[in-house]
């Protein structure tokens, strides 16, 4: 095996793995005001909060990172240079970049959607990484400029930004609907180049009771079908029943789809 390849492959393997620990590891550091940030024409301007909760004060730095998904909305972090073709990098401003959160208060964090003339009506996604680490002021005194001071080690949160350019064109619909007793399973479908972000809900109409529910369903740019499976209360009668499934209210023009069994 050629030993360059080798450690290239190992390299990028590596940098996905510590992405993908940093998207899902909490923190108890700093809180965040939002953990998707959703920007469009009418909504151009957004603050993005960071609130210490720690007893110490802590430096930290913003910067965009670059990934990808593919169909099974698996997350890939780029290497050498690599932009994906949505990268929402060109259309976005944010300020200040790097500070130092004191002890018990937030830090608000300016973002700007800067829609060109020539830019192209779709869907644009970016991620900023939230760069955070404590500043020990018992070993080492603290300086404003942020000179001499012992950090701890750090954790990185790293937030997805989305932005949509244009009326939003694409369908969302359901197939393959089945209910076995106490499961409910469903293909939820899209078409269009944007992402679809929200939750599905099993209602039974002559109750308005839900008797199943699955949140946070996301679906990237890439995928085109998602099986959803809701585990039900109790078995379900066979009719009088809804299926609905509405997009998170942070979208321009949230859709919703529903279906009935009767």
């Amino acid at each position: 095996m050629n030993i360059r390849r080798f450690f290239i492959t190992y390299k990028k393997h590596f940098l996905t793995a510590l992405f993908l620990l940093s998207c899902i590891t909490p923190s108890h550091a700093v809180s965040l005001s939002t953990h998707k940030i959703h920007l469009d024409q009418k909504k151009r301007h957004y603050d993005f909060i960071i609130h210490n909760k720690d007893k110490f004060k802590q430096k930290c730095k913003l910067y965009l990172k670059p990934i990808t998904f593919n169909k099974d909305n698996a997350s890939r972090l780029l290497t050498d240079g690599e932009i994906p073709l949505n990268s929402a990098d060109p259309l976005l401003l944010f300020s200040p970049k790097k500070f130092t959160l004191e002890i018990g208060k937030p830090q608000s964090v300016k973002f700007k959607l800067r829609i060109k003339r020539k830019t192209k009506a779709q869907e644009y996604r970016s991620y900023v990484a939230v760069d955070c680490e404590k500043v020990n002021e018992d070993t080492e005194t603290f300086a404003d400029n942020g000179d001499n001071m012992r950090v701890s080690p750090k954790l990185i949160h790293n937030i997805p930004i989305v932005a949509r350019v244009g009326s939003p064109n694409y369908k969302l619909s359901f197939s393959n609907l089945s209910i076995n007793k106490n499961k409910l399973t469903v293909n939820l479908n899209k078409t269009g180049i944007y992402s679809t972000y929200g939750e599905l809900k099993f209602i039974d109409k002559d109750s308005n009771k839900i008797v199943g529910k699955a949140v946070l369903i996301k679906m990237p740019i890439e995928a085109k079908s998602k099986l959803i499976t809701l585990q039900l209360s109790d078995k379900q009668k066979e009719s009088g029943l809804q299926l609905t499934y509405q997009e998170s209210n942070q979208y321009l023009q949230p859709k919703k789809i529903a279906i009935d069994i009767n």
